[in-house]
């Protein structure tokens, strides 16, 4: 490795420290691999931040020792580490982002190839979500929030040292001046924005100062004197090596009992900090550093570090979008993993290393190649992510939805003496300090229904119910391994409800019956029951009531296998399984409308009619995707029915 700039000259190459590197990408991996595994996995970050701060402020005080520190060496020298592999990688995004993305989908990934290209991609997630969210899968870009942690820290860095060296005043005083205030920020953070604490610079800061002071203390001890000597290094194996064994032993520790559950960073971010601290002051000759963490392995793995965690987060989440936001087996997770580790490989070897040593001083060209990619970024998130480019993405917000859970005092009030309210449960009204006069009743599909009506500000509405659970008294619904969803306390509840309540006028039953006559088992009284069977009683049970009842069928249905992702995306045929025939739909609500003929009084509202084509010989839900997966409404869904069930219920109410 010759390296021509003679400043850099003093920096003593340490394999130990690609070693702990090695632990710290092969623990994030890991984690982003098998979350449920490697609870802790994640911490391998901090550990970077630690290796980061010591070894750029290593660099820097010794070429201020020697006079010779160059800001624009410096920079110059960050930009030829940093840019090549993350270029290479934003690049690739944004190709696979073409091919495989939806509009939307494409669009934030614009937005982050923005932030990744300036380094601001910590402030964008900040805006956005939290980095252990449902959504953070979907985000390919995730990762490079502690790239813009550690760019925006040697932004401040360099020129404090500078400044202090200038002035001949040790570095120490401020250096832990600010490490308390950034660790204090990042405790208060916690519990007021932990989002935000996550994601800050002023809150993570604390961690590069680590690596910093120990930069510090090795070069020159815990000298405070404006004129700063080089202290002359001690060794005493037993007690290096103790400390070292102590450090991993913090380190093993974050990995098995931190987890997103906890309130990260705050002090828990101590125990992977200290502990690389601990394994890079015991220095090189430790046992541990000298026999485990300089194994030409580890050392391996060390060296592509950068370059893998730069490429196994892109490829994951391409592999969790292809899978439409399903989780992969653990063999294609795997063979994500290992073609991370080539790619990393190929990365390090043919890009990364000849740029970053070759003769040519080539930061312009890379900075500029930046500000392109950026631009390109920019131009796909105000383009909306080119929806020319597919079928799906013209037409498509599939997976656009409206919240169908409102949990608290409200709900409760519904449902009695059940205190806990279950996610799935949900309480929704659009009317603001009035009575409700229409009652929404069902599971999740249900739920679609009071969405489609809500917009209608006449309609004064409740939707009340829980997914997984129709509108039927007395009836627990099981799963085939035999355990209760815990339906029936929750439905009888809000069905009294709503038959005692003066003020409403008209009740709308929905529900997903399918899945009530297939894979769900009915049982009434302990024994079972068909979904017809049900229906008809809880019929007669409200009837009682002289309310207005629309029960509304069910949408058509398509295979779940219709919204799987395609490629070429451009090519997208859709096969003939994804169109119901009218005469399908009609025979699916057979045994329903056998029931119903026995109530003249009850209305029944049909979305079949809402989605046939001119002719009405089939319909096809998925052309148009007016569902989010093969059974649930979508907005444009919502939007589509909107008209005619509002018309329908006006006409119900008189």
């Amino acid at each position: 490795m010759n390296l021509k700039t003679s400043s850099y000259s003093n920096l003593k190459y340490r394999s130990d420290i690609d070693g702990l590197r090695a632990l710290a990408v092969l623990a994030v991996v890991a984690y982003h691999a098998s979350p449920l595994q490697i609870k802790g996995g994640f911490i391998g970050v901090d550990i970077f931040f630690v290796i980061s701060g010591f070894l750029i402020s290593t660099v820097i005080l010794q070429n201020m020792q020697n006079d010779s520190f160059s800001f624009l060496e410096f920079y110059s020298r960050r930009i030829k580490r940093i840019f090549p592999a993350l270029f290479l990688v934003l690049v690739a995004c944004f190709l696979f982002g073409w091919i495989g993305l939806y509009s939307d989908e494409y669009q934030q990934l614009g937005k982050h190839i923005v932030g990744g290209s300036g380094f601001l991609s910590n402030f964008l997630l900040w805006q956005e979500s939290g980095y252990f969210d449902n959504s953070a899968e979907s985000k390919p870009l995730l990762h490079l929030w502690s790239l813009g942690i550690e760019e925006q820290f040697y932004i401040i860095c360099p020129f404090l040292l500078w400044f202090c060296w200038k002035q001949r005043l040790s570095p120490l005083i401020p250096i832990l001046f600010l490490f308390v205030i950034s660790f204090v920020l990042n405790l208060i953070g916690i519990h007021k924005d932990s989002v935000g604490a996550f994601f800050s610079p002023q809150t993570r800061f604390w961690e590069l100062l680590i690596g910093v002071v120990l930069a510090y203390q090795k070069l020159y001890g815990f000298n405070i004197k404006p004129v700063l000597k080089l202290k002359t290094e001690i060794n005493f194996p037993y007690v290096h090596s103790f400390i070292s064994f102590l450090g991993l032993g913090l380190i093993v520790f974050g990995f098995l009992f931190i987890s997103k559950e906890r309130g990260f960073p705050g002090v828990w971010a101590l125990f992977p900090t200290l502990g690389a601290a601990m394994i890079i002051g015991a220095g090189s000759q430790a046992w541990l550093n000298k026999n485990i963490f300089s194994n030409k392995i580890l050392v391996w793995f060390g060296l592509i570090s950068f370059p893998l965690y730069l490429w196994h987060w892109p490829v994951l989440s391409f592999i969790h979008t292809i899978n439409n936001g399903n989780d992969a087996s653990r063999m294609v997770r795997l063979l994500a993993v290992l073609s991370s580790i080539l790619l990393a490989w190929l990365t390090y070897k043919l890009i990364e290393k000849p740029i970053r040593y070759a003769q040519k001083n080539k930061t312009t060209q890379l900075v500029f190649a930046s500000i392109i990619v950026a631009f390109v970024g920019l131009i796909t998130y105000k383009s909306e992510g080119y929806p020319f480019r597919t079928i799906l993405a013209a037409k498509q917000k599939a997976w656009t939805d409206k919240p169908q859970v409102l949990s608290g005092y409200e709900t409760s009030k519904i449902y009695h003496q059940v205190s806990v309210v279950k996610e799935r449960d949900f309480y929704l009204s659009n009317v603001l300090n009035e009575k409700a006069n229409i009652a929404v009743l069902g599971d999740s599909h249900a739920n679609r229904l009071y969405w489609s009506l809500s917009d209608y500000k006449e309609m004064k509405l409740i939707n009340i119910g829980r997914g997984t659970c129709p509108p039927l008294i007395d009836v627990e619904v099981f799963q085939n391994n035999g355990q209760s969803i815990g339906c029936q306390p929750l439905t009888n509840n809000y069905l009294h409800y709503v038959k005692e309540d003066s003020n409403i006028k008209l009740i709308i039953i929905n529900a997903f019956y399918n899945q009530y006559r297939q894979g769900l088992i009915l049982k009434a009284n302990n024994k079972q029951i068909s979904l017809e069977e049900a229906l008809n009683n809880t019929l007669n049970y409200l009837c009682d009531s002289h309310k207005k009842i629309i029960v509304a069928l069910d949408v058509p249905e398509v295979p779940s296998s219709c919204y799987q992702r395609n490629f070429p995306v451009w090519n997208i045929k859709f096969p003939p399984v994804c169109t119901t025939s009218k005469q399908q739909f009609d025979l699916q609500n057979k045994p329903l409308m056998k029931v119903l003929k026995s109530y003249p009084d009850v209305a029944v509202f049909n979305p079949g009619k809402t989605f046939c084509n001119e002719q009405c010989g089939e319909i096809d839900m998925h052309k148009y995707l007016y569902l989010r997966d093969g059974n649930h409404l979508n907005d444009f869904g919502l939007r589509k029915l909107s008209p005619s069930i509002h018309d329908f219920v006006r006409k119900e109410l008189g």
